[in-house]
């Protein structure tokens, strides 16, 4: 059977009334009324936190089709990039695409790089958010080619070295804070993702 065609296409912006953050997206229906609140990820998880009686959707403005829509979306969503209490996390159009320009992905880790996990995902998905990424970077390494995993690791192998070098009397156990982004934590994981590696050290070229 094919897909229903519908003939109102617009884009909105849903609020949540605790938190103050929003969400900007596009809607197709043939019922104004339909009580749709928005499909993003961060959102789905702020309305099941707080409740949908907590989110106020406005419609922002109406288009002849739903491409029109997707192409102005695109452009507001790319002028809150950055915004805090934006929770868009791509450009918009549809849906999650790898397509964003440098300057769109620059604003969007600098937005996200100061959120823990809760913040992100809320309280009930943080924890398995945290696992997935674990998981998905373990995957990621297993399946990366042998010589390129040989240099990550002689590159974390010589940040330690150059730490301890410099810190002779530091243990590898004892809590250590990053000069870049001011992480405190123990272990190699601080060695892998911090310091000489820390993603706000402009210096640093992966």
């Amino acid at each position: 059977m094919p897909r229903k065609k519908h003939n109102i296409h617009y884009i909105y912006i849903t609020t949540c009334k605790i938190t103050k953050r929003y969400y900007i997206g596009i809607h197709s229906t043939s019922n104004i009324n339909d009580g749709y609140l928005g499909s993003g990820k961060i959102l789905r998880n702020s309305i099941r936190k707080y409740g949908k009686e907590n989110h106020i959707k406005k419609i922002l403005e109406f288009f002849p089709n739903r491409e029109d829509c997707e192409k102005n979306e695109t452009l507001l969503i790319n002028e809150k990039i950055g915004d805090n209490f934006c929770i868009n996390l791509t450009s918009g159009g549809k849906g999650f695409r790898m397509n964003h320009t440098e300057e769109t992905k620059i604003k969007i880790s600098n937005t996200l790089s100061n959120k823990t996990y809760v913040q992100i995902h809320g309280e009930n998905n943080a924890e398995l958010e945290r696992e997935k990424r674990k998981k998905g970077a373990l995957i990621q390494w297993k399946n990366t080619d042998v010589e390129i995993r040989k240099i990550i690791s002689n590159k974390i192998s010589n940040t330690l070295k150059e730490y301890f070098k410099k810190n002779p009397k530091s243990k590898l156990l004892k809590k250590h804070k990053c000069p870049y982004c001011d992480t405190i934590g123990s272990g190699n994981s601080m060695f892998r993702w911090h310091f000489d590696n820390c993603k706000k050290n402009t210096i640093f070229v992966p």
